[in-house]
């Protein structure tokens, strides 16, 4: 069996699983291929000239962003939602495929695919979902809005919202070349998967849940000598995502400094900072703007007592599964996929948004540390990269 895995980027989340898997694969039998369209990886050819696909691939993004200038409601909106076109050229796309039994999508967004042409290359597709796009009307992620249940329109990301509105004619079309489509979509997580059956875009399809999966013979508890501070993780690729909302966590580190005396905390931001924060900690803080590889970001999960996630919502992050393995606990706020990933056995999940309780709870286990090797077995069992392949390999076995 051959699989060609589609990334639009070699960043993210969603090209760290797509490049973990392809290797499994690989190593276990199959064949299988990563073509990724930008990025320092991209191995994608369009014209043959490396300048020249450079210029076009960004010019392909560039284009759907200055038509939705026109639209947005503002500039942090921008790349929070996509058309699902302009794409390369049907003949690129089919030169991408050719040879491959199944295409398995990651990422098509970007200028990378125009969906209307999904339809013309005849296979069977598998559709990792690692956010919302497909099932919607152009938005990534819903926050909060349930109108992709029915058939968009009243948009929340657009400057001029009404039932008929660009949302409402991009979601007519999904629908309609979805419906077309020898596809099985895969949802990382039950609130995801839940989001899928409950789109009119998706429902009728093949619908499987299956986590995201980790190598867990990089992401393992190592025995470091424990920082005498205690010590919180927070990772982003972008510190200042509004999505991932850290001035949370820094009303409750400062909650959890004023209302316990004697109580000091460290702080470890790891992720882009683009501009200065809006808030202060009142803690200690290290910066880590670039990680090198997956082994120094293993180091960092160790020396960490407990992760924070404070976003405001979350498809399956990959982070508390990575510093789960790594046998280091998560504190989170119960949205999205979180509830997959987060239990007893591994951390502390807090109603949303109750920064009182998350300051609570961080001071809970300042006096209460967890086993560290008992939550890196049992996250180790439960998202082992080899267990995620078996589950995609009957997936690929099921057309």
């Amino acid at each position: 069996m051959r699989i060609i895995h589609l990334s639009a980027s070699d960043k993210g989340g969603a090209f760290k699983m797509a490049d973990k898997l392809v290797k499994h694969q690989n190593a276990s039998g199959l064949i299988a291929h990563h073509a990724i369209f930008t990025g320092n990886l991209s191995n994608i050819e369009v014209t043959g000239i490396n300048f020249l696909d450079k210029i076009y691939k960004f010019c392909l993004h560039a284009f759907e962003k200055f038509i939705f200038l026109f639209y947005e409601k503002s500039k942090d909106k921008r790349f929070k939602f996509s058309f699902g076109y302009p794409g390369v050229s049907i003949k690129v796309l089919k030169k991408i495929t050719e040879g491959f039994d199944i295409i398995h999508i990651h990422w098509i967004n970007k200028g990378f695919i125009n969906i209307n042409d999904l339809y013309q290359l005849n296979k069977p597709i598998v559709w990792t979902t690692h956010d919302i796009w497909i099932a919607t009307g152009g938005c990534h992620l819903t926050m909060g809005c349930n109108h992709f249940e029915k058939e968009c329109g009243n948009c929340l990301y657009l400057k001029r919202p009404y039932p008929n509105d660009l949302s409402f004619d991009l979601f007519k079309i999904k629908k309609q070349v979805v419906s077309n489509l020898n596809v099985a979509f895969v949802a990382p997580s039950v609130w995801m998967f839940n989001n899928l059956k409950n789109s009119p875009i998706t429902q009728s399809k093949y619908l499987h849940n299956i986590p995201n999966g980790i190598d867990t013979s990089i992401f393992k508890n190592i025995d470091l000598l424990r920082n005498e501070v205690f010590t919180i993780g927070f990772v982003a690729a972008n510190l200042n995502d509004e999505n991932k909302a850290l001035f949370r966590l820094a009303n409750a580190i400062n909650l959890l400094v004023s209302n316990f005396l004697g109580i000091k905390v460290k702080l470890i931001l790891i992720g882009e900072k683009k501009e200065n924060f809006k808030f202060n900690f009142n803690c200690a803080i290290e910066q880590v703007s670039f990680v090198k590889n997956e082994h120094e970001m293993v180091n960092y999960y160790n020396q960490m007592d407990l992760l924070a996630v404070t976003s405001t919502l979350e498809t399956l992050p990959t982070n508390i599964i990575e510093a789960g393995c790594c046998g280091t606990p998560s504190i989170a706020f119960n949205v999205g996929g979180i509830s997959d990933v987060i239990s007893s056995e591994n951390g502390i999940l807090i109603e949303a948004f109750d920064e009182s309780e998350f300051s609570k709870s961080l001071h809970y286990l300042t006096k209460n540390a967890m086993d560290r090797e008992e939550i890196s077995s049992f996250m180790k069992q439960k998202f082992s990269l080899k267990n995620v392949s078996e589950a995609y390999l009957k997936v690929y076995n099921s057309f």
